[in-house]
């Protein structure tokens, strides 16, 4: 996979304002992008964002973060996580999420997308502060290992046409020495973004 630059400058400003609507329209259009220049069949759709569907998997609706569309029927689904801080406390509330996020879609009543892309972007040390706003890291990547949900999201695809495809980006803070609290983290130095 190439093309790291246009993550590389939505990471620079990542962890400000992690629940706005600018940060996610951001985020969405940077990993589309990113997948665009890595994945050629992705230039042939027409793409659109938030997209919802209703009769989900679980009878429901649902918003899908950016959808590929062929002659205006989705084909592709993309879901997109970027989480920041406390990553390793939710390691299996995030794997948890991507398998009900997969069966809402295979199994929507419309039946038409073919592929899952689930994109998390997440820095290789876990950022978590005290409550005083001190930082104290953790190593992400070991934690990592004993939480791992493509072999229960691919085995509950087996039933299904869809074929579902998870791609962790991985980065390094390369000023992190030189990080000591919350706000430190307002604009970081992302290095050595790759694909685990």
């Amino acid at each position: 996979m190439k093309k790291m630059k246009v993550l590389e400058e939505f990471l620079i400003t990542s962890h400000q304002n992690v629940r706005s609507t600018e940060r996610t329209v951001r985020l969405h259009g940077c990993v589309l992008e990113w997948l665009k220049s890595n994945y050629p069949k992705f230039k042939l759709y027409d793409w659109e964002f938030e997209y919802s569907i209703s009769g989900d998997g679980y009878g429901g609706s649902f918003k899908i973060d950016i959808v590929g569309l062929n002659n205006d029927i989705p084909k592709i689904a993309v879901l997109v996580k970027c989480p920041n801080t406390n990553i390793g406390k939710n390691l299996k509330n995030y794997a948890n999420t991507q398998c009900g996020e997969s069966g809402r879609i295979r199994y929507w009543k419309e039946g038409v997308i073919n592929e899952i892309f689930f994109v998390t972007i997440f820095p290789s040390i876990d950022p978590v502060f005290t409550s005083n706003g001190e930082w104290k890291n953790g190593d992400l990547l070991r934690m990592m290992k004993h939480t791992n949900p493509t072999r229960v999201i691919k085995g509950d695809a087996s039933g299904t046409n869809t074929k579902v495809e998870l791609i962790d980006i991985c980065y390094d803070i390369g000023d992190l020495s030189q990080k000591r609290t919350r706000d430190d983290f307002k604009i970081i130095k992302p290095v050595n973004i790759r694909i685990l």
